[in-house]
């Protein structure tokens, strides 16, 4: 059975220790004004991470970083349609970023993701065990306590 709730009842921090504590594996699912994100848990561990808000997104996040240009990003989406390979991977193989960048980059992304959460007052949550992969999540490994730090 899923928890579910709204971070106006049980604030962000209280409900990512909780997940952290407990060593809890899933998926947390917090949606705003139409806008959904999913952080995903291993044990305790932030191991993905996703948002639906365009704006959000890895490209864009690249973009207003300077790592990428919008032309650069184009050819990047163009090529992960036709492969279906993530998008971070095919600006690997592009050359645009090495391994070591797009990591650091994705665990940024991450932090920054999660931070936009804590604006949410009155957002609705949803946590559901187990680990459901999301396609669209990149993958990370952060402590919760090194986030709400």
């Amino acid at each position: 059975m899923p928890l579910v709730g709204t971070l106006s009842t049980m604030a962000l921090p209280e409900l990512l220790q909780w997940l952290a504590a407990a060593g809890k594996s899933g998926t947390l699912q917090v949606e705003h004004r139409k806008i959904t994100k999913w952080i995903q848990f291993s044990r305790g561990r932030v191991v993905g991470c996703s948002s639906d808000d365009p704006p959000q997104r890895l490209g864009q996040y690249l973009i207003s970083r300077g790592r990428l240009t919008p032309e650069q990003l184009r050819d990047g989406l163009a090529r992960q349609e036709a492969t279906g390979q993530h998008l971070g991977r095919v600006l690997v193989d592009m050359g645009l970023l090495t391994t070591e960048d797009l990591s650091a980059h994705l665990d940024a992304k991450a932090e920054e993701t999660i931070y936009g959460l804590f604006d949410w007052a009155d957002a609705h949550f949803r946590f559901d065990e187990g680990l459901d992969t999301r396609n669209d999540c990149f993958a990370v490994d952060l402590q919760v306590q090194e986030i709400l730090l």
